[in-house]
């Protein structure tokens, strides 16, 4: 196979197909039944009708007669079939990355969507939360092989991984405190029912709210012939006839989870150790607003097409990178400030993504062999990227040298940095150090500009009124 053709690694359980990307376009290779049903939905207005109401990504077969497809079909060998044409997403994000709301409105996408689709005779074989990506605060859904002619209508055969996948890490964070990240760095496929009951504890599985989907699950999981799940009983072949069940039972639950998330969405409430940290920080006013105006002015001039903003905290600058007409990636360690930030960007349509991730330690490659999903590393791609107030957070708390900072700046700037000196003897700086050692003396102004000045070439700065800090502007050597 061509080098010019690369493999989406995270299709590759798919028996449909896989994806694929080339000349920076992505494509889905798809098999005779897979190819029908698109054809189906595409001349029925079904497939336009869900891209139209931004459910799903544009999605076109590729002409067979065309020259593209011969193009491709040379290149793809033996593996050549049919082929469909998808929008791209800029960056992929992973469901251990989303906040409380995204996940939330993750679930929602799936509900509304199975809704639509059965109004049409269709459902969705799968409810992954992989299967959901962001546009402009927005989720739409990316997995067009997983719609299908369902063999019953009566229960929806992706009912418990919808619950792995959203209802259970949801209800966790909520009630137990238990974070989305490590929920799904653990555990690939989403929480299962019985580490949900456990981690719940029967006082709080009896509650009138959790009552079907938690304890009425894990009771059937455990104790129904042959301890098989509902989902695998969904699957038997002589459940009934082709169409079998009412329907309206399927609805009836499509709408009861659809409110249940609903009130789960607007439960939790943004109380993060960060959330005032632009107000409550070695800034006056004047300063903060200092600190803006450079920000507002490199973007105006050097017009970058793609931000990275590191330690966004709720998003001030962000905002200002997307207004200047940058796509923002935004992340921060702080649950809640990304939470925030989304809810923002959602109701205000801005084209910022927020993150949820340590910065020293980013998401890592995960699933079959390492292979199957990319590190945040090898997903994200940007020309600037904002290191604002955090290079003291990753030395003193992540206890990360500062060439080593450095060397990640590199890495993740294409083009650009602009990055925040903070001096030792600043207020926040003094309030990390306690309880630890001070080996951080050598952190001088000089020292900062000598180690960053080994892979950047300085192309602006400016003090801070009212505080001893230093806004760089870098432009990699």
């Amino acid at each position: 196979m061509s080098e010019t053709i690369q493999k989406e690694s995270g299709s590759f359980r798919d028996p449909s197909g896989f994806v694929f990307r080339y000349h920076n376009q992505i494509y889905r290779c798809v098999d005779e039944p897979a190819w029908l049903l698109v054809e189906e939905i595409g001349k029925a207005g079904v497939l336009g009708d869900l891209v139209r109401k931004d459910l799903i990504v544009d999605t076109k077969p590729v002409d067979e007669g065309s020259a593209l497809y011969k193009e491709l079909g040379a290149l793809l060998g033996n593996e050549h079939a049919h082929i469909l044409a998808h929008e791209q997403i800029p960056v992929i994000s992973y469901p251990s990355e989303l906040s409380y709301a995204m996940l939330a409105d993750a679930g929602l996408l799936h509900l509304l969507l199975q809704t639509e689709l059965f109004e049409k005779g269709l459902s969705l074989k799968d409810a992954s939360a992989f299967n959901v990506q962001f546009k402009k605060g927005r989720p739409v859904f990316i997995d067009i092989p997983s719609i299908e002619h369902p063999a019953k209508f009566n229960a929806w055969i992706a009912y418990g991984q919808f619950c792995r996948m959203f209802l259970f890490p949801l209800v966790l964070k909520l009630y137990r405190g238990y974070d989305i990240r490590d929920c799904f760095l653990a555990h690939i496929d989403g929480m299962d029912v019985g580490c949900t009951y456990k981690m719940l504890g029967p006082m709080q599985a009896w509650r009138p709210s959790l009552f079907i989907d938690v304890l009425l699950q894990y009771f059937l999981q455990e104790h129904s012939s042959g301890n098989k799940r509902i989902e695998e009983l969904a699957h038997k072949k002589d459940y009934g006839s082709h169409k079998s069940g009412d329907p309206e039972i399927q609805i009836a639950n499509l709408n009861r989870l659809e409110r249940k998330l609903l009130k789960l969405r607007e439960r939790l409430s943004s109380r993060g150790q960060w959330i005032k940290y632009s107000t409550d920080n070695s800034y006056s006013a004047k300063g903060e607003d200092e600190k803006a105006d450079f920000i507002r002015e490199f973007i105006g001039k050097y017009r970058p097409a793609t931000v990275l903003d590191m330690g966004c905290n709720t998003g001030r600058f962000s905002r200002i990178a997307a207004e200047g007409g940058s796509r923002v990636v935004a992340v921060d360690s702080d649950h809640d400030c990304v939470d925030m930030l989304y809810r923002e960007a959602r109701e205000k349509d801005l084209n910022i993504l927020p993150l949820h991730m340590e910065i020293g330690s980013p998401t890592p490659a995960m699933g079959f062999m390492n292979e199957e999903r990319r590190s945040f590393l090898g997903r994200i791609d940007c020309d600037c990227l904002f290191m604002l107030a955090v290079v003291h957070h990753l030395l003193v708390s992540g206890r990360i040298p500062l060439d080593s900072i450095r060397e990640m700046c590199r890495k993740l700037a294409k083009r650009w940095l602009i990055i925040e000196f903070v001096p030792v003897e600043d207020p926040m700086f003094k309030k990390l150090l306690e309880l630890r050692e001070n080996i951080y003396g050598h952190i001088t102004r000089k020292y900062f500009e000598d180690v960053m000045g080994a892979c950047f070439r300085l192309l602006s700065c400016r003090e801070i009124t009212g505080s001893k800090r230093i806004l760089y502007a870098f432009e990699k050597i």
